[in-house]
């Protein structure tokens, strides 16, 4: 096999990977953590580090596909297509805060910024989705204890991700390429 078609089944793999993964833990996390427990539409949002470990361990092509595809995943087992253009939307901007903070991570900021500058990213999508889909002001009412909430949250899985990541490089075989993109 050439080496071309071996780095993209490697990539194929590792996002089908990370997408379960982001499934499982993001369904798990609403039975645990039912959305609204503290405000109405805030989860914790522990899915979204298995984007980031995508994104550090396997790199942007495969992080990008995690981040599409678990809410069109999750769509599937739920079929609320608000939640989908919601989780969407907050999903694909809060890729691309990993990407914009990619050269700032190790210099300025943390994992644990580094989520929390995702986490915030998501609500902002969230928030642009769910007003432009409701026509209303209301989510932008709201939108500033979201945003307090999410970077809250974000926190907390930049610390689980300060955990995790270094256990997954060393499984994924990775960790002078995660030392690297790092």
């Amino acid at each position: 096999m050439r080496q071309d078609n071996k780095k993209a089944l490697q990539v194929m793999l590792d996002a089908a990977l990370f997408t379960a993964f982001a499934a499982i833990i993001s369904i798990i996390e609403s039975f645990i953590f039912p959305t609204g427990l503290f405000l109405p539409g805030v989860k914790l949002g522990l899915s979204n580090i298995a984007t980031a470990a995508a994104f550090y361990l396997s790199g942007t092509v495969c992080a990008f596909f995690t981040a599409f595809l678990r809410p069109l995943f999750i769509f599937v087992f739920t079929g609320n297509a608000f939640s989908l253009c919601l989780s969407m939307c907050g999903s694909l901007l809060s890729f691309a805060s990993l990407i914009i903070s990619k050269p700032l991570y190790g210099k300025r900021i943390s994992f644990i910024g580094v989520s929390a500058l995702s986490a915030l990213f998501h609500s902002i999508g969230q928030s642009i989705a769910g007003g432009i889909l409701t026509s209303g002001t209301a989510f932008a009412l709201y939108f500033p204890l979201f945003a307090a909430a999410s970077v809250i949250s974000g926190d907390i899985c930049g610390v689980v991700m300060n955990t995790v990541l270094p256990r997954l490089s060393a499984a994924f075989g990775r960790t002078k390429g995660t030392e690297k993109a790092l």
